[in-house]
């Protein structure tokens, strides 16, 4: 299966296109090779389709089980031209106008690491304890501008990202590295979590003021995830973990040009049905049901064997589940259900 952010790697492994601290970034795409990646793009899907759904409850969605502690994010999304890195306007070839300023295509390829993950614990200068990640996050003027507007961050939740876009138009790979951390709270009543950002020293250097551009990119790539964790236990669509059933042959030549060649990370699909080559069930009692997704849905619980249920005669969601194997085999792939923790 190809892989959607075949482009952006291309460019980034010539460093004469990269915009940003390439340090050991040959290094950082290997790492990023064999971990799972979320195609956010495949069978057109778009990042509005994996906002929490409107019916569940307020609760349940505050909180959801990463489906993986490490991971690659691959999604394609419009954004504002509020600080563009670039001063030439010729580069904005894919821009256009939208109410009154300029929209253009990014191509995003976000890599979420463990902030202790081994190869990181190698680089120069970087935190060798979680008490340091907290104090980068608990700067004055941090932890100030957090009590202004009622930010409680999550230190908890921290994770290392190394995010890379290329816009329309434009031929260089826009990179950014850093920390992001969950938050609470916020002046913006209407968004209850929000993600907070760390740059590395690196990142700061290289781009000083007109760093903020790609933090916004970097904040859109770690809220999207959180929704993602949300949609995969309440959405319409189940996450799908699909690998090749023979391994892929590592040809050292080709892979050292073209190291996505021999990338050993699953791709996880969102899909509503499991792939098959047999006939959907047409009746009788014999024949399987075609592996599908089923809707989440409202019930009363009248029967008497819950009457000692809290909501008892009251209406309860029944969120969405799968029918069918949580396995299979198509066309040289394995597919593989993927249950949300909690």
């Amino acid at each position: 299966m190809k892989r959607p952010d075949e482009g952006i790697l291309k460019r980034a492994l010539k460093k004469r296109y990269v915009r940003g601290d390439a340090t050991r970034l040959e290094e950082f795409i290997k790492v990023g090779l064999d971990l799972p990646l979320f195609n956010l793009k495949e069978d057109g899907h778009k990042i509005s389709e994996f906002k929490p759904d409107s019916t569940v409850a307020a609760e349940d969605l505050g909180w959801n089980e990463p489906l993986y502690d490490e991971y690659v994010m691959y999604y394609e999304s419009l954004f504002q031209l509020t600080d563009y890195p670039q001063t030439d306007e010729k580069r904005l070839t894919g821009a256009f106008q939208h109410d009154g300023g300029y929209l253009i295509e990014a191509k995003c390829c976000a890599m979420v690491l463990n902030p202790f993950h081994p190869f990181l614990l190698k680089l120069t200068d970087y935190p060798q304890s979680i008490e340091e990640l907290h104090e980068g996050f608990l700067r004055e003027e941090t932890v100030q501008r957090n009590k202004k507007e009622n930010i409680t961050l999550d230190l908890d939740s921290i994770k290392f990202i190394s995010f890379m876009c290329m816009y329309e138009g434009d031929p260089h790979v826009y990179l950014y590295q850093g920390w992001v951390v969950d938050a609470h709270g916020g002046s913006d009543p209407s968004r209850e979590f929000a993600n907070l950002v760390l740059s590395t020293a690196g990142t700061e250097a290289f781009w000083g003021d007109r760093i903020k551009g790609l933090s916004e990119h970097a904040l859109q790539s770690a809220q999207l995830a959180s929704d993602l964790w949300v949609y995969s236990k309440w959405g319409e669509k189940h996450p799908v973990e699909v690998s090749p059933q023979k391994p892929k042959r590592n040809n050292n030549t080709l892979s050292k040009k073209r190291p996505w060649r021999a990338a050993a990370g699953p791709h996880i699909l969102f899909l509503d049905r499991m792939p098959t080559t047999q006939p959907q069930n047409t009746g009788g009692t014999h024949a399987s049901p075609k592996p599908h997704r089923r809707r989440g849905h409202w019930r009363t619980l009248t029967h008497p064997k819950y009457r000692h249920h809290p909501q008892y005669q009251q209406p309860i969601y029944v969120k969405p589940s799968f029918v069918g194997p949580p396995e299979v085999g198509y066309e040289g792939n394995i597919y593989r259900l993927i249950k949300p923790l909690i």
